[in-house]
């Protein structure tokens, strides 16, 4: 592939579509959004991956800019977390002011919680059927919380 080719092509469809964030009517009738995208057409997988992707990492980045302890939380509560803003949006994320204070002071268990009594559990956890793993990520964590606490004790 011919990556400058690509970005030159890139270049003129922006130049010459135009960027529009709401669905609208192309020239041509299809239902088009952003650049012109025919989402008439529907898209690939490879496609709704790449959206995917990108909605991830700007959730990661705006966590990582917002929250400084972001990136220091176990794995696992990162992936749960990435999750939530990726459904809710990062701003409702950003919102749960009391679970982010129980993930400063590393009370995994009181953050899940706040998860599991949220308007974001109602809508999509539990549709999702994921009330298991948001629970069983959380008390892990907080299990390997209180090993560490334990190892530093003796």
């Amino acid at each position: 592939m011919n990556d400058t080719v690509v970005g030159h092509a890139l270049e003129n469809i922006k130049r010459f579509e135009g960027f529009r964030k709401d669905v609208y009517k192309c020239p041509a009738g299809a239902n088009s959004i952003g650049f012109g995208f025919n989402i008439d057409k529907g898209m690939s997988e490879a496609e709704a991956e790449a959206l995917a992707w990108v909605g991830l990492m700007t959730c990661y980045n705006g966590l990582m800019q917002t929250y400084a302890i972001f990136t220091e939380l176990p794995e696992v509560i990162q992936e749960v977390l990435l999750d939530m803003g990726y459904n809710m949006g990062l701003s409702k994320l950003l919102g749960f002011k009391k679970m982010w204070i129980a993930l400063y002071e590393q009370d995994f268990l009181t953050a899940s919680l706040e998860i599991l009594d949220s308007k974001y559990h109602r809508d999509f956890v539990r549709w999702a059927k994921g009330d298991i793993e948001v629970t069983r990520s959380f008390k892990n964590a907080e299990k390997v919380r209180r090993a560490g606490h334990a190892e530093e004790a003796a």
